[in-house]
């Protein structure tokens, strides 16, 4: 190598994946030759298309000298994954540290060396710190997503490991979070909140909750929809009962370990399952017999979940995927019912098939892209001119800006809508998560307000509030899972521009404020029965004080409804104080960090002046009010 360096070769030249030559030298653990390219000014920081760096690669393989070589030379032990290239890099999950690389690999004397090293005992980028990943290295699912158990290095074992790595400051109570792209029935959020004991009780792993409770792990904290420990240990979450981790005599023994330990049989989660529901998704008829002998109720097991199931519905077959009776069990719930003169029989919800599945989830599509509408792209006038009545200094200076074809929902998510994401993902909105809750006009200061209950009355069909940019963004990647369509937040030079329409009027309808309630739900007259002191009121009278249901006023010349009014929304830029240096191909304005986040449209406490094409908000992006709500737009012909 030092020969190949002295006579020209270059210590950045890529093959054809890209690698270059300190990279295939960090993977097999070459450390002398990687000292040497580095000393050659090998580049070390740039990444590939799957966000690997040297680092990575030596994080992975488990070469512990080389990975102390590459952090001596400077780079950030705690850097993350960021994928950049097409499904290839899928499996390179977002947000993933060298920490989580080397103990999903099986390399945790490493692991305790990048955390002496000053990596983060805690990092959880990836929605699940180290003490949750550990439980997926060492009990994994059997099938095809799965990962396999890694063959590892070291002398240290799993188990030590943890021990190790609490001592060195890893929380045992951390919570998971949620993240984007989905990797894991945890990371989509359906157990968002659940603690490591919570992730071990779901793996039916007994040794490592023995140890986390030695450590001082709450084996009673629930995940954030109220699933517990033994709801999960159970078997709630489970959809392929034989290639999940976790045999029914694992089950059984985490069972009997949380009832040992107090656990609650009777609790009810937010999606209406228990304990009994958990069993019967894992076809578990031992642990439908231990929780009734332990005084599972009946009246409450009985009932149906969210999606219509009882727990003998689900063991006939009705669950997610493929029909998959489980006879074992559902013998047991008959046996169980008989003896409390419950009946087995009545209706049954009609089978669908794997074929109809794929028909249904089609049309699903269809129908959610026929709510977006075309906008032709075209050139406009962003901002205000000076003279413009009600004008605000951050809406200039007036510049041009070409904006590119997009489609735009025709309306704003609904509650309907907002709710569907809400339930198949397990999201607690940030307004949920803060002590206040969302802000809104007459909220008392002793009222906590959110998308659920936001101080007045709303029905399905309303637009959702009460969210915050964040809120938006995941609503949005929940959407393009679903959709298979690429959507996302509107820039807000794409907003200006659909608001104006060809047009360079004051108000997105024209020149009369007075005419707005006829184009949206504005402040007016039925806004100041309900707040007096209202200071920007229109005569006019739109027929709703609060929101209204979304798409019921007139559509614009694009055929989108309600882009002004009703609630503000969200857009993708960070907030500038003017449009100095801005972007004038209609891309989002984004910042580092981005502290501060853009909402466009107006709301139903708007009067006239608030309601031009130019004005605009600014609100940090964890920001929620009763007047804050979505809008998603998507690239013409993109698609995942």
């Amino acid at each position: 190598v030092k020969a190949l360096l002295a006579n020209g070769a270059n210590p950045n030249a890529r093959e054809r994946r890209q690698q270059t030559a300190l990279m295939w030298a960090a993977a097999e653990g070459h450390v002398a030759v990687v000292e040497t390219l580095v000393d050659a000014e090998a580049d070390f920081r740039t990444p590939l298309e799957s966000g690997f760096t040297p680092l990575f690669f030596a994080a992975r393989e488990g070469h512990a000298d080389v990975v102390h070589a590459l952090l001596e030379a400077g780079v950030d032990v705690n850097e993350a994954l960021h994928p950049s290239g097409g499904p290839a890099y899928r499996m390179a999950r977002e947000g993933t540290s060298p920490l989580l690389l080397a103990i999903e690999n099986g390399h945790y004397e490493l692991a305790i060396a990048l955390v002496k090293a000053g990596a983060d005992p805690n990092d959880a980028r990836t929605g699940l710190t180290p003490l949750h990943r550990l439980s997926l290295v060492r009990k994994p699912d059997a099938s095809d997503v799965g990962d396999p158990a890694p063959r590892g290095s070291g002398n240290l074992t799993s188990l030590q490991f943890a021990r190790e790595l609490v001592n060195l400051g890893a929380n045992v109570n951390a919570r998971l979070g949620v993240v984007e792209p989905c990797v894991s029935r945890f990371a989509c959020g359906k157990l968002r909140g659940a603690s490591p004991f919570l992730v071990a009780a779901d793996r039916a792993d007994a040794p490592y909750m023995e140890l986390l409770l030695e450590l001082r792990a709450d084996p009673f904290l629930r995940a954030a929809n109220n699933t517990t420990p033994l709801m999960a240990a159970a078997g709630l979450g489970t959809n392929a009962p034989i290639e999940e981790a976790g045999t029914e005599t694992e089950a059984l023994e985490v069972v009997e370990l949380l009832l040992s330990l107090g656990a609650e049989v009777n609790v009810v989660n937010d999606n209406g399952e228990t304990a009994m529901h958990g069993a019967a998704y894992g076809s578990f008829p031992s642990v439908v017999f231990r929780l009734a002998e332990h005084g599972a109720d009946p009246g409450l097991w009985r009932k149906p979940n969210i999606y219509g199931w009882t727990p003998l519905l689900i063991a006939e077959g009705y669950r997610p995927g493929n029909f998959k009776p489980a006879p074992p069990t559902i013998e047991a719930l008959h046996q169980i019912m008989f003896a409390v003169g419950i009946p087995t029989g009545g209706p049954r919800p009609r089978h669908i098939g794997g074929y109809e599945q794929a028909r249904l989830a089609a049309e699903k599509k269809a129908r959610q892209m026929e709510q977006f509408v075309p906008v032709s792209g075209g050139s406009f006038m962003m901002g205000s001119p000076g003279d413009e009545p009600g004008r605000a200094d951050d809406e200039g200076p007036v510049h041009p800006v070409t904006v590119a074809a997009f489609a735009m929902a025709v309306t704003e998510v609904t509650r309907e809508e907002f709710a569907r994401f809400v339930a198949d993902t397990g999201y607690v909105t940030d307004a949920e998560k803060s002590d206040g809750g969302c802000g809104g006009i007459g909220a008392r200061e002793d009222e906590r307000r959110d998308w659920r209950e936001p101080g007045f009355v709303q029905t399905d069909d309303h637009p959702v509030v009460c969210v915050s940019r964040n809120d938006a963004v995941r609503y949005a990647a929940w959407f393009t899972r679903e959709s298979g369509k690429r959507v996302r937040l509107p820039t807000e030079a794409e907003f200006e521009y659909a608001l104006r329409a060809g047009g360079g009027t004051l108000y997105p309808w024209g020149e009369d404020g007075e005419a707005g309630c006829l184009y949206g739900n504005i402040g007016d007259v039925r806004f100041k029965e309900h707040f007096p002191e209202a200071k920007s009121a229109a005569a006019c009278d739109d027929g709703y004080g609060h929101t209204a249901p979304v798409g019921i006023y007139i559509a614009d010349v694009n055929g989108i409804k309600d882009l002004s009014g009703n609630v503000w929304e969200w857009t993708a830029d960070c907030f500038h104080p003017n449009f100095q240096d801005a972007p004038t191909d209609g891309s989002a304005w984004i910042d580092d960090g981005c502290e501060v986040g853009v909402l466009r449209g107006a709301s139903f406490d708007d009067g006239p002046v608030y309601q031009r094409s130019a004005n605009r908000v600014a609100v940090p992006p964890s920001g929620g009010a009763t007047v804050f709500g979505i809008r998603l737009v998507h690239d013409l012909g993109e698609s995942l």
